[in-house]
């Protein structure tokens, strides 16, 4: 192909058609143009494919991260109501009139304590 366009371009110089050759040396430059800007257009394409497929990724794992995240905050407010109604129940206990420091001591003591929900237990590697 190379030595198709080479012969006439030769051609065109050695048979002195300087206006032929100037329209053929356009014509050249036009190809090169279209073609880097069709190469171009198409890493483009490709790229924009690859940046959907990984935000598709990162939406699933998203998704999948908050639907865990939910399940043990929902665990973790249903021990927490618990643990209210525990208390409830023991400032009840307390309020009686018949309630003497030692049943206070008991019940204190036989409590269930509920810590507060570890920040480090959430699923947050995808956002990161």
């Amino acid at each position: 192909m190379l030595h198709f366009f080479r012969k006439i371009r030769h051609d065109l110089i050695t048979s002195n058609k300087s206006f032929k050759y100037f329209k053929y040396a356009i014509g050249e430059v036009v190809l090169v143009v279209l073609g880097i800007l069709i190469a171009i257009q198409i890493n483009y394409w490709n790229e924009q494919r690859k940046n959907d497929l990984k935000k598709e990724v990162y939406i699933q794992r998203l998704n999948h991260d908050l639907a865990r995240d939910t399940i043990n905050l929902n665990n973790y407010i249903a021990s927490c109501e618990k643990g209210i109604r525990a208390w409830r129940k023991t400032e009840r206990q307390i309020d009686k009139p018949n309630a003497t420091i030692d049943s206070i001591i008991e019940i204190v003591t036989s409590m269930e304590w509920y810590p507060t929900y570890p920040m480090e237990e959430l699923h947050n590697s995808t956002f990161n």
